[in-house]
C-alpha cells in the first residue's frame, strides 16, 4: 500500500472507498460485500 491509503476503508472486492462507522462490520455501499472490517483490511493488504 501507498502511504496515505488505509485498507480498512477500501472494499476488497470492488474498490469503492467509504468511511468504516465504529463497530466490527463493513458492508460496502457500492458491492454489498458484508465483512468483518479486520477481515477485508487484511485482504486489502
Amino acid at each position: 500500500m501507498l502511504e496515505g491509503q488505509c485498507g480498512g476503508q477500501d472494499c476488497s472486492q470492488c474498490g469503492h472507498r467509504q468511511k468504516v462507522k465504529t463497530g466490527h462490520a463493513s458492508v460496502c455501499a457500492n458491492s454489498g460485500m458484508d465483512m468483518h472490517r479486520d477481515v477485508n483490511a487484511d485482504v486489502n493488504i
